[in-house]
């Protein structure tokens, strides 16, 4: 079994780690670092959604609202028909949302900073892309913010795609207190987050995209984690390729004990679940009554 064909579930400390290691010793700036992970988005945005369906980006102040910025544009670009909201002061932003919130200013692309009054009223077909907050959230989403969540939540659009993690959702845990947005899309960047993978979250995770940032591999498979993803290539490796001779008795012998009376139905799905896996052959042991 080699997990180095996994994906390692690592916390927002580890993911932090990983950027800046990345951002040293690759090198790459990070704003360069923002416009990659943004492309990827990107990509499987536009293999995904109409151009004629109109979007609505929310982006808060931090890195995870930087990104937004860039895939805004980067939508524009591409002939989707864009609008922006802003969620808290772009002055206080971090350093490369800043870079990106000045570039912006000079497309044609409307844009609003939301306040109490201005929440937006979307129509069935507009899809949300949320990048309020990322996975260094530490706290509960409340006020001003947690309204807009909670109105957004309500809205009758059909899709609602998180950049990286739904806003308010916690990177390794999901706050007793506070919103959260009801994503029907996640798109996360270089490695899963364990809170998009409990059950608990389903409503808040949707469906889970992962895509490549080229975060340092090496680094990342220094760091330690409990909790491994699995991909296709994992999955491949335990399967053996079988002789121009094979036989059932060559290609692995299976005993099942399965059933009772009134339950043979377990017997049977487990029985073709086992012969479709592959086993050569198959003895079942079931009661009488089966």
């Amino acid at each position: 079994m080699d997990l180095n064909l996994c994906l390692k579930v690592l916390d927002a400390e580890q993911i932090r780690q990983a950027d800046q290691f990345t951002i040293k010793n690759e090198p790459i700036h990070s704003i360069d670092l923002m416009e990659r992970a943004s492309e990827e988005f990107v990509k499987w945005f536009t293999a995904q959604f109409s151009v004629d369906s109109p979007v609505v980006i929310f982006c808060g102040t931090g890195n995870n609202g930087g990104d937004g910025l860039v895939i805004c544009r980067l939508l524009n670009d591409a002939g989707y028909m864009v609008s922006l909201f802003c969620v808290g002061d772009p002055d206080s932003g971090s350093r490369d949302f800043k870079i990106n919130y000045d570039y912006i200013q000079n497309y044609d692309i409307p844009q609003t900073v939301i306040e109490q009054d201005n929440f937006p009223e979307l129509t069935t077909g507009t899809i949300i892309i949320d990048a309020i907050f990322g996975s260094g959230l530490s706290r509960p989403v409340v006020g001003l913010i947690a309204d807009l969540i909670n109105h957004l939540n309500e809205q009758p659009c059909a899709f609602r795609v998180a950049v990286d993690i739904a806003s308010g959702l916690g990177c390794n845990e999901r706050f007793e207190e506070g919103a959260i947005m009801l994503a029907t899309h996640t798109v996360s960047f270089q490695v899963p987050k364990l809170s998009l993978l409990l059950p608990d979250n389903e409503k808040q995770s949707g469906q889970l995209v992962i895509k490549s940032i080229g975060l340092v591999e090496e680094y990342i498979q220094s760091l330690s984690s409990s909790f491994y993803y699995s991909t296709e290539d994992f999955i491949k490796s335990f399967i053996r390729s079988r002789g121009k001779f094979s036989h059932k008795g060559t290609a692995g012998k299976n005993l099942l004990v399965a059933g009772g009376l009134g339950k043979m139905g377990a017997a049977v799905l487990a029985s073709k679940a086992c012969l479709r896996s592959g086993a050569g052959l198959l003895t079942v042991h079931v009661p009488s009554c089966g």
